[in-house]
């Protein structure tokens, strides 16, 4: 099949409402981040889904000869999974300060154990990104005009700027191998804990505190540095589908797109709603600071 300047994109993949379910999914996370931590657990389970399905797709479709897919696919494919790495990597930061503390050692225990899990997926795509980059690019379809990219700006991405991705991507890997092993020495750490505390009959029970209010700390610059972050994201996507006239890619008309939809939609708005029951029952209160 000759290439062409305008071909028709994979809707399964990055369709109108599989860009939006993520683009939601990831604002939510960095809401659950930045406002209201007893959502994080549950943003994180679901933006892990988000970014394993999307390797999953990016694998499926560059891998398998029968799938045709062109090159430009694999690099947005391929910008989705690096966008849920970078949204990761923001746990790494310290979270929001509240007065509730977690005295449980299971607990402590379990997100390790949940943070050693999201470094070897991060791990997984930056190593398949830089297999795409150095060898997997040249062996999908291209178009026969120059593939256009955003980076603050038109570039093409067959030119200085795959270089760039290398290096990004490889930095990337180190980065994220070096977090790994740091929390799996965490998590060894939290299991000799618990497993010392379990030989001397120490079961820990769910805590009962009393009723309090939870003052959650917020750093402005850390939240809008997030949302600017993500906004960039979302320009580079954007802007490369329609600079790269890909068809097809901007209706929302099967299952495969509705999924995504909905549920970044649903768990966007759970958050919003438990945040503000939580606020004008006067369980939270907010606290600014730059």
């Amino acid at each position: 099949m000759d290439s062409l300047c305008e071909f028709e994109g994979n809707s399964d993949m990055y369709g109108l409402g599989v860009r939006i379910g993520c683009y939601l999914q990831w604002s939510t996370s960095i809401f659950a981040e930045n406002l209201y931590g007893p959502a994080v657990e549950s943003c994180r389970d679901a933006n892990t889904t988000f970014q394993f399905a999307m390797l999953a797709g990016l694998v499926l479709s560059t891998g398998n000869p029968k799938e045709n897919a062109v090159a430009l696919e694999g690099y947005i494919a391929l910008l989705f999974c690096f966008a849920s790495v970078w949204i990761a990597s923001l746990q790494v930061l310290p979270a929001p300060k509240s007065d509730h503390a977690d005295p449980l050692p299971w607990l402590n225990t379990k997100r390790a154990m949940r943070g050693a899990g999201d470094m070897l997926l991060n791990a997984a795509i930056c190593s398949y990104g830089i297999y795409l980059l150095y060898v997997g690019f040249d062996q999908l379809q291209r178009t026969t005009c120059p593939e256009t990219v955003f980076f603050f700006g038109s570039v093409e991405l067959f030119g200085w700027f795959r270089i760039f991705l290398k290096v990004v991507l490889i930095i990337s890997l180190i980065g994220s191998a070096a977090t790994l092993l740091l929390r799996i020495l965490s998590l060894f750490q939290q299991l000799y804990q618990f497993i010392n505390q379990w030989r001397q009959s120490y079961m820990p029970q769910s805590p009962n505190p009393p009723e309090r209010v939870r003052i959650v700390k917020i750093s402005l610059t850390k939240l809008l540095g997030s949302i600017v972050g993500l906004g960039i994201f979302i320009v580079a996507i954007e802007l490369t589908i329609a600079w790269n006239h890909i068809r097809n890619v901007y209706e929302c008309a099967s299952f495969s797109q509705l999924f995504p939809l909905v549920a970044g939609a649903t768990n966007l708005a759970r958050v919003i709603y438990q945040l503000t029951r939580s606020a004008v029952a006067g369980k939270t209160r907010i606290a600014w600071s730059y």
